[in-house]
């Protein structure tokens, strides 16, 4: 008997709980809320926050993680890429690894690095390899990958619209890549998935969109710079 990408899926839903799930997904969520106030909040000149909002988004969010990894009794790991310039945080729910990570685009594979290869190549199953070989102790690796909100310079001009763009991700995904890294075997959209739960979260963040003093950004911002 063949598995299917039915069955990844599937093992997927099984190791890592709805309440978890929430939990990751309030982890990105928060980040995209917290580091942009805060970067807007502290710098005068909007370009430099801009600037310092992607890193300080990425450091909200692997942090989050190990407050996830405790609350649920989880096992959590902070790690140096190769190049030992920068950290990550891989997040165990029995055979599930799961890394969080920024994207391009909805349903892609987040940029080649070192350690998302070697992960993908360790833990990951051919498809159409046999149940037997399938359900070992090696575990599944999985990405929860988010995005931003493209805004062109004549969106951003739009304050409140630039505002609500930068308070939330544009897509959430959970991407099982294959295990050469070049295709993923896998897509599972959050937002769809998880929709109630996310209104939820949306709806108390309404009053910041509006009552926060949030600067209005500068003009000359480049058009292919992300917020």
């Amino acid at each position: 008997m063949k598995y299917d990408s039915n069955e990844l899926r599937e093992m997927f839903y099984t190791n890592v709980s709805i309440d978890v799930r929430n939990a990751l997904i309030r982890v990105v969520y928060n980040a995209y809320e917290d580091s942009y106030i805060h970067c807007y909040d502290n710098f005068s000149n909007s370009s430099h926050a801009r600037d310092l909002l992607p890193d300080y988004r990425r450091a909200k969010v692997e942090d989050s993680i190990l407050g996830v990894a405790h609350r649920y009794g989880l096992q959590s790991n902070v790690r140096k890429n190769k190049a030992l310039n920068c950290s990550h945080t891989t997040l165990r729910m029995g055979q599930v690894e799961l890394t969080i990570n920024l994207t391009e685009s909805s349903g892609s594979l987040p940029r080649i690095s070192d350690f998302r290869e070697k992960y993908a190549l360790k833990s990951q199953f051919d498809l159409y390899q046999t149940n037997e070989d399938f359900f070992d102790c090696r575990p599944l690796y999985c990405i929860l990958t988010h995005g931003v909100f493209k805004v062109s310079e004549r969106l951003e001009k739009n304050s409140k619209y630039f505002k609500q763009r930068g308070l939330s991700p544009d897509f959430l995904n959970i991407i099982i890549p294959a295990r050469d890294y070049k295709s993923s075997l896998v897509s599972i959209n959050l937002m769809q998935e998880h929709g109630d739960f996310i209104k939820g979260l949306a709806a108390s963040s309404t009053g910041l969109i509006e009552d926060h003093a949030f600067p209005t950004p500068h003009r000359n911002v480049k058009k292919d710079s992300a917020i």
